[in-house]
């Protein structure tokens, strides 16, 4: 099978490898997968011949005009709890100011502050106030503020955190080689990932893994949240960033109280502020 068959996506090995189930190997990107717009535009691509620089018709259900506006879907300031999700809509429109479909890109000013994933759905990190921005087509909506408000949520339970890491770290090519900074792989015993993500200082950064004092000063929560951490991307690698969702479970009282983690086959108590479990 061709990597790309110009004109046949449905014989090309590309297609099928960012497809759920490739006949062989894991999904790409590992650990992650592209979105249903992405996976239309390069079978789109594909379709019209694989040109190398020439314009090609977008999918069906995706438009190629040009963005005239993008403003979110608010009615004045936002308020978000720590450790709280709140979704929130954009609406794109083009030059006419008749309704386009387009992906949206959001961003956050302060994403230790507040996280945004890419549906727009945000997480409150820690307190304070931030903008709130969405982009489309190289044009960038209005800010809006929102307020991060100190809370105490309830505590999630090291199998929560398991469940993530184990379908989005623990993969091939991720933290399971043996060759990250510091041998940090996911697939380890619970009791001996606890230990290296909880006792071991980052080889890369002054910081340690998690900061049991300041969950903002832990380099696993900045891997997690931050679009260019101080070394490396984001975690995970060729995947898009983790819904918020998913996050919620990592990153959860990061001001007081203590959290519970169950931790596996010792089933010994593990007690951390605010967990923060990602890629490193």
């Amino acid at each position: 099978m061709l990597r790309v068959a110009a004109g046949d996506p449905d014989s090309s090995f590309l297609v099928e490898k960012i497809l759920p189930g490739p006949s062989v190997g894991q999904q790409m990107p590992i650990g992650g997968s592209l979105s249903t717009e992405q996976v239309a535009t390069i079978s789109a691509w594909i379709a019209a011949g694989a040109p190398e620089t020439g314009v090609f018709a977008c999918a069906p259900g995706q438009n190629g005009g040009d963005v005239g506006e993008v403003e979110i879907d608010v009615d004045g300031p936002l308020q978000v709890k720590v450790g709280e999700t709140l979704p929130v809509m954009a609406l794109v429109s083009d030059p006419d100011g008749e309704p386009l479909e387009a992906t949206l890109t959001w961003k956050s000013s302060a994403e230790l502050t507040l996280y945004v994933d890419g549906q727009g759905v945000l997480l409150g990190v820690s307190p304070g106030t931030v903008e709130l921005t969405a982009s489309a087509g190289g044009v960038t909506s209005a800010g809006v503020a929102v307020e991060v408000v100190d809370h105490d949520p309830p505590a999630a339970t090291f199998t929560q955190v398991r469940a993530i890491t184990d379908q989005r770290c623990a993969t091939a090519g991720c933290h399971v080689d043996g060759v990250e900074p510091g041998d940090l792989r996911f697939d380890r015993e619970p009791d001996r990932l606890w230990e290296e993500l909880v006792e071991d200082e980052a080889e890369q950064v002054d910081m340690p893994r998690v900061d049991a004092d300041a969950p903002t000063n832990s380099y696993l929560m900045h891997k997690l949240v931050l679009t260019t951490p101080a070394v490396g991307g984001r975690m995970p690698f060729g995947g898009p960033p983790i819904a918020a969702a998913e996050a919620q479970v990592f990153a959860v009282d990061p001001l007081g109280g203590a959290v519970q983690l169950i931790a596996g086959r010792r089933g010994f108590l593990c007690w951390l502020f605010g967990h923060v479990f990602w890629g490193l």
